[in-house]
Order: C-alpha cells, then structure tokens, then sequence
C-alpha cells in the first residue's frame, strides 16, 4: 500500500533539567521538528469515569523511520506529538488546545523503512 506522507507532525520528549538555583524544570524539546507523516484515525473511544465522561481519539501516524535520530530511540509514552505542526514554532512548550497526542507506542516497518506510532488525543481539552 502506497502512503501519502502529507501530514506534518512535531515530536517531542520531556525533559527535566535544573535551574542554576537546583530547582526542577520541566520542558519539552524537539526531537523531529515539521516532518512529513502518514495520518491514519482509528474509532473514538469513550469511557466513563465517577465524575465525567472523557472521548479520547486513537490515532496512527507514520512517519520516515529516520528521521527520528537514533540517539533518540525508542520513543516512549514521556513523547508527545504535535498535528497539525505547520504553524507550530520550534521547541513549543504550550500548543493550542486538541493538537497534544500522548504516544502509546511505536514500532519499525519494514527494515528500518517507516515508524508507526499509535498516539492518543484526549477530546476534552
């Protein structure tokens, strides 16, 4: 199946470092920034919970498996994904609400070919 990469997504992970005074900080920084991906929705998912009901959307982007660098292999749940990132800036810590996507996963297709990542948007926020 041929896919069409025309979708741009940014990547990111949390980092943790520390201010000259010791104190924690929490940021996010680019590990891909704007690249081409495969965008591919999946059946929404609700769930009720005590005090409300959240819909989450299930999403699976596929992207170039190198243009992840391999320093940062494997990407883990502590990643995140930014769609759609063509107006996005470098290194953004506090995107528009509905375009933060938790990774759940990712895995190779092919012999390092591609990346699948499952990803999820919580529609609440």
């Amino acid at each position: 199946m041929q896919r069409r990469y025309d979708r741009i997504v940014t990547i990111q992970r949390y980092v943790e470092t520390q201010s000259s005074s010791g104190e924690p900080i929490h940021t996010w920084s680019d590990l891909a920034l704007k690249v081409s991906a495969f965008h591919a929705p999946t059946p929404g998912a609700e769930r009720a919970s005590p005090q409300q009901e959240v819909a989450e959307q299930e999403v699976t982007f596929t992207i170039r498996f190198h243009t992840i660098p391999s320093a940062s292999r494997p990407l883990t749940p502590k990643d995140r994904i930014l769609y759609p990132a063509s107006d996005i800036s470098a290194n953004t810590q506090s995107p528009p609400a509905g375009r933060v996507y938790d990774i759940l996963g990712a895995e190779e297709v092919g012999r390092e070919q591609d990346l699948r990542i499952r990803a999820m948007r919580r529609t609440d926020t």
